[in-house]
This record gives C-alpha cells, sequence and structure tokens, in this order.
C-alpha cells in the first residue's frame, strides 16, 4: 500500500511524509530505511506515533504545508480527515471501508465457486478492505453450497502466520478482535445459526474459528456493517434483480462480483453493482493497474493506472510557445544503483535524509502471541513539523528536476 501511494507521488515531481497505522508500522518503516538514499533529502519522510498519545495524523492534516492527503482506513477517520481538509481545501483521495456482496447464480459449479467465495472472504483473516463481507446465493442451490463452505471453514488451518503452514493467521490487534467477537455475538441475537466456527480460539494472540453464519437478513448488524475479519454470512435469495438491488442497499460501494456459467448474464449483472470495482466468477483478482477507489461512503477519487495522474498532479492549462527538448540519457552508473543494505538495525523514522529515534518508543504488537514483537518511535509534534518542512524545503528542487531522472 505504501507503493501504491510513494511511487506515483514521487515519480510526479511531489515530496512525502508517511504516517503508517500505529497497529503496522514495522514494514513501512523498514522500507523507507532501506530507500531512503535512493532520493535526496527531505523527499521521503516518514512519522510514527501511538495515536492516543499524540493525534500525528490530525496534525499532518492540518499543516498548512501539507497540500495533498491520500488516507486507506476506515470511514469515521476518513471523514474526520475530510473535514480537517477543508480548513484550507486541501486535495484529498480516501480509499474506506467495503461491505463487498458476491452474487451466486443457481447456474454454477457449487464446489468450485464456494472456493473461490471462501478465498475472496477469508484472504488475511478477512482483513482486507475489497474482501467478500456478505454472499447472496440462490435459494436453489443454498443448502450445496452452505455445506461446501462449511467444509472449507472447519478444515482451514489457523495459526501463527511466521508457520508456513498456516493457512490463516490472527486478528492484527485486540480492539479489532474485540469487535468482530461482538459482530458473532450480535448475529446470533438477530437469528443467525453459527454453520461454522464462531469462537474465540483458546490460545495466546487474536485468534477466532473461520466463521459461516445462516440465517440472516439486511437489518443485521453482520449483513449491514464491515465486519474486518473471519466471519461470512450466507444470505438466501431468488430471483436476480432482487440479489442486485440488496447488494446495492449499502451505505459502501467498493467492490462486488457475481458468480454463474453464463458469462454473459453475469456481467450484466456486475455492470449493475454499485462498487468501484467489479469481478465476474473471482473476488480479489488483480486489475493490472486500473483505477481503484470506492463508490459512495467507500471513498473519494480513484488511485493507480492512469488515475494517479490526476491524484498527484494539479491540471494547469496554459498557451506557451512550442519548445522541444530531449531528455537526458540514463548513465551506467544510474541504470545500475540499487539501495543499500540497511542491515539489523533498530526501527527508526526517516526525517530529511536522516534516521530520527523518537524521544519515546511505542510497543507494536504482534498478533499471533499478543505480546510485544517490537518498538517504534513515537514522535513529537516538532518530529511532524520537521518532517513537513524537510519536504517543502525539497519540493521545488525535486519538482524541477526532470521525469527521467526522477524516474531512476
Amino acid at each position: 500500500m505504501f507503493f501504491m501511494k510513494f511511487a506515483p507521488a514521487v515519480v510526479l515531481g511531489n515530496t512525502f511524509v508517511a504516517k503508517p497505522s500505529p497497529f503496522t508500522p514495522l514494514a513501512t518503516l523498514k522500507t523507507c530505511e532501506l530507500i531512503k538514499d535512493c532520493f535526496p533529502p527531505g523527499v521521503l519522510n516518514i512519522v510514527t506515533s501511538a495515536d492516543a498519545k499524540f493525534s500525528c495524523g490530525a496534525f499532518l492534516t492540518g499543516h498548512p504545508g501539507i497540500r495533498k492527503v491520500s488516507f486507506t482506513g476506515s470511514l469515521p477517520t476518513g471523514k474526520a480527515i475530510m473535514k480537517s481538509c477543508a480548513d484550507d481545501v486541501k486535495r484529498v483521495t480516501l480509499e474506506l471501508g467495503g461491505n463487498d456482496a458476491a452474487i451466486i447464480r443457481k447456474d454454477c459449479d457449487v464446489k468450485k465457486v464456494a472456493a473461490g467465495v471462501f478465498k475472496g472472504a477469508f484472504a488475511n483473516t478477512g482483513q482486507v478492505c475489497v474482501a467478500i463481507k456478505r454472499c447472496y446465493v440462490h435459494s436453489s442451490i443454498y443448502d450445496e453450497f452452505l455445506k461446501e463452505i462449511k467444509d472449507l471453514a472447519t478444515t482451514a488451518k489457523v495459526g501463527d502466520g511466521m508457520d508456513p503452514t498456516t493457512d490463516y493467521g490472527p486478528l492484527n490487534n485486540k480492539m479489532q478482535y474485540d469487535k468482530v467477537l461482538s459482530f458473532i455475538e450480535d448475529s446470533q441475537k438477530e437469528g443467525g445459526v453459527i454453520e461454522a466456527g464462531g469462537r474465540a480460539m483458546d490460545r495466546k494472540g487474536y485468534f477466532i474459528e473461520p466463521t459461516i453464519v445462516s440465517g440472516l437478513k439486511e437489518g443485521a448488524r453482520l449483513v449491514d456493517e464491515e465486519q474486518f475479519g473471519p466471519v461470512l454470512p450466507i444470505i438466501k435469495f431468488d430471483d436476480d434483480d432482487d440479489a442486485v438491488n440488496r447488494a446495492n442497499n449499502s451505505v459502501f460501494g467498493l467492490g462486488g462480483s457475481v458468480w454463474s456459467s453464463d458469462v454473459e448474464k453475469a456481467n450484466e449483472m456486475a455492470s449493475r453493482l454499485q462498487s468501484g470495482t467489479v469481478w465476474v466468477n473471482e473476488h480479489l483478482g488483480n486489475t493490472n493497474g486500473a483505477p481503484f477507489g470506492g463508490f459512495k461512503q467507500s471513498g473519494l477519487g480513484r488511485e493507480c493506472g492512469t488515475a494517479d495522474i490526476a491524484v498527484w498532479t494539479e491540471t494547469q492549462s496554459a498557451k506557451l510557445a512550442k519548445k522541444t527538448f530531449d531528455l537526458p540519457a540514463v548513465t551506467e552508473e544510474e541504470a545500475s544503483r540499487t539501495p543499500e543494505p540497511a542491515g539489523d538495525r533498530e526501527y527508526k523514522m526517516v526525517i530529511d535524509g536522516e534516521l530520527v529515534s523518537g524521544k519515546e518508543t511505542f510497543d507494536v504488537i504482534n498478533p499471533a502471541t499478543g505480546e510485544p514483537f517490537a518498538k517504534a518511535p513515537h514522535c513529537t509534534e516538532d518530529d511532524c513539523d520537521k518532517a513537513v518542512n524537510a519536504a517543502l524545503k525539497a519540493f521545488p528542487k525535486w519538482e524541477a528536476t526532470p521525469l527521467k531522472e526522477r524516474q531512476q
């Protein structure tokens, strides 16, 4: 996700301050440490913070030096960012929550489709914004489909992600773990039947069994809201048009899919889903650089592919005298240049081309054990200000650097 935003931003002439989630900062911190010397000081900056202590994100979105905010995360946080950016009309791109529906028509290969749906719903233990969150199945194949997907849930191996034999790992943090368990509890109160799973696993860490729920319909929390975890409601329908309408009856519109042996009919149904990305006979498949984003409250704007040009640049209309120029040739040294290995060092922030330790640190919890895994720096307001000022200082020269040179 970091590179999806950072790479087009800097190639198009921007300087950058990254702020990862306090639950998952380590990969981005290490990545920035490894690549920092590929850029002039100030082009790449990263700050981290445990938000309960200092709202680094709120500080950055309110900073007058920031001209564009690109955010991937929850709907409530996205709304707060929009409000903050409105004060000085910052450009903003948001990729927020999803409640993706999969529609399973009666003419499908049940066993094959059940496997595809299970993969699309439980990838990364359901912690994917565009994973399947609701599954509508035609009543004529409902029982058969339910049996197949129950078998997949009960035979999946859940364990530590460091174990190569593991199929599905833990929830990322205690807050999300508790939230998913509350979805399961509420589904039973609202008439749902736990067909598989439904329990927290008796071990360290934030593990929940892959859970299949039947007997629910619209109005139930598990159907209407985003669970972001290993729980999937299987919902019955009788009419194709009704299934599309029910899939669209949501404040979200990130992704959706239709599964059928009649590709022409499935394509037509998919085109009517109010979602930023739709698939036929798959879900989560690579869209090869196609613009990505959501309808309705699933986001604002698009990223990836040609959409990045609009995301990371401002359009200017100009009537100028014609002038041609040649882009400079790439030297052998530039073509062969690779980042030097960072070595085995502690996690630090990158500010103005330098690795910076925080005055304090916060624990990053290993969700497989529920115990501290590493420490990340806790930034201060001064650290954030230095990062923004470094980006501002580097911006004029970086913007003026020829495109071909930035691409190296």
